[in-house]
């Protein structure tokens, strides 16, 4: 019966079923998986200014590589996601990932930040504009 459960939780919501993929069924392939840019959010204790820093340059450089992949998404982490709210972000519309829980560090909420502002930015200045809409 978890099996089951299990099964279902990755072919409803990839993103959610792959960071837990050590309880993924064996039957189902890990290529079924999209890995998010973004590492553990545990992996890395140090929060150094250095540490920071080299965070947020890996999330924007994260961030144009999707963009340029046409990969276009925001990460999220934190409080559990609300129940029935679609894994989508209002502002952009566009998909969200989830990347952790509440448990992560300095260097890692920088690097995600990094990301999400990249993909906003570009959002920003690659929407069509109310003018272009009407032609």
């Amino acid at each position: 019966m978890k099996t089951f459960w299990m099964l279902l939780v990755l072919l409803l919501s990839p993103s959610i079923a792959c960071a837990e993929a050590p309880l993924r069924p064996p039957s189902v392939p890990l290529v079924a998986c999209e890995k998010h840019p973004i590492s553990n959010p545990q992996n890395s204790p140090d929060n150094s200014p250095k540490s920071i820093a080299a965070a947020k340059e890996r999330g924007a450089a994260h961030a144009i590589r999707d963009i340029k992949a046409g990969k276009p998404r925001i990460l999220y982490f934190g409080k559990p996601w609300s129940v029935g709210k679609p894994l989508v972000d209002d502002p952009t519309g566009y998909p969200v990932e989830i990347v952790g829980d509440c448990s992560v560090t300095k260097a890692f909420v920088a690097e995600v930040e990094a990301y999400n502002s990249v993909m906003r930015d570009w959002y920003a200045k690659a929407k069509p504009t109310e003018a272009s809409k009407r032609r």
